[in-house]
């Protein structure tokens, strides 16, 4: 789910950012790429199994 939002989000913003320039255009959707990329590592950090390394 987090993966498809952030590409929905990375969508948009190219979509909503069409006229721009090309810069504009590429930062705004590689920012919002990265934030869905930072998202899923968080959420995937998160959900994983911990270990007891004591044992």
């Amino acid at each position: 789910m987090v993966m498809m939002f952030g590409a929905l989000a990375a969508g948009l913003a190219g979509f909503l950012t069409r006229g721009a320039p090309t810069g504009v255009h590429y930062a705004a959707m590689g920012g919002v790429a990265l934030l869905g990329i930072f998202a899923w590592a968080y959420f995937d950090h998160r959900t994983e199994p911990r270990t007891n390394s004591n044992q």
